[in-house]
């Protein structure tokens, strides 16, 4: 009598259904990461852009001279309303679908009638520019301005 050890060469419905689960639950977990991935390169893209924001309003300050830093007062605006002449240029493109919120607080810290204490503030919301629903991100800078050349100027999260 001859026995013949005959190996299947086809797959069954089970084992075809498994590695489809497996494809299917590994390019689900690929999907995501690269939805994260992406919003969180959106939100340092306007986290970088927010910083420039903050840095042009600090070196636009630093050339003022010391009477027009005494009459400054506190603002609240867009920032292409503040600064019209961004609009033209290829930074306003990078601001498509968000709305960056510009607000300037300007302080007179005590005793120092020669410094002033200015804190600067962007805001922006990460749902193309609804400020309805979505997750509002803010930075912020102080920055200390003396009659006498003192700038400093510090930026946070």
């Amino acid at each position: 009598m001859k026995y013949s050890l005959r190996i299947p060469a086809d797959f069954t419905i089970v084992e075809v259904a498994l590695a489809a689960t497996i494809l299917l639950v590994g390019f689900a977990g690929m999907a995501t990461a690269l939805m994260i991935g992406s919003e969180m390169l959106d939100t340092a893209r306007k986290q970088t852009i927010a910083a420039q924001i903050i840095q042009a309003e600090v070196e636009y300050l630093r050339l003022k001279d010391w009477p027009t830093i005494q009459g400054l007062a506190s603002t609240s605006s867009d920032f292409l309303s503040t600064y019209p002449d961004f609009a033209p240029t290829s930074l306003a493109a990078a601001f498509t679908g968000t709305k960056f919120k510009f607000a300037r607080q300007v302080n007179y810290p005590d005793p120092h009638p020669n410094l002033r204490s200015i804190t600067m503030t962007v805001s922006w919301t990460s749902l193309n520019g609804s400020w309805t629903t979505g997750t509002l991100h803010s930075r912020s800078c102080n920055a200390y301005i003396g009659k006498y050349g003192l700038n400093v100027s510090y930026q946070k999260q």
